[in-house]
């Protein structure tokens, strides 16, 4: 999975499932960031192109359980 796949998966998805440190993605996929950011810009709700530009420009893609 790549770091555009997976941030598309993220705005897109109905269901989301923030962790202390980034997101869960999908099949043990997750993608890091700055949690206090992004729910300072994001947290009141979800403008898709901003998002996935921050996230594009902040995020990193990690397999759950490695570092």
């Amino acid at each position: 999975m790549t770091l555009e796949e997976a941030v598309s998966r993220c705005v897109n998805s109905g269901g989301r499932a923030l962790l202390a440190d980034g997101e869960y993605v999908k099949g043990g996929y997750k993608l890091i960031f700055d949690k206090p950011a992004y729910d300072e810009l994001f947290g009141s709700g979800s403008y898709l192109p901003d998002e996935e530009s921050w996230l594009m420009n902040n995020a990193r893609l990690e397999v759950m359980g490695e570092v």
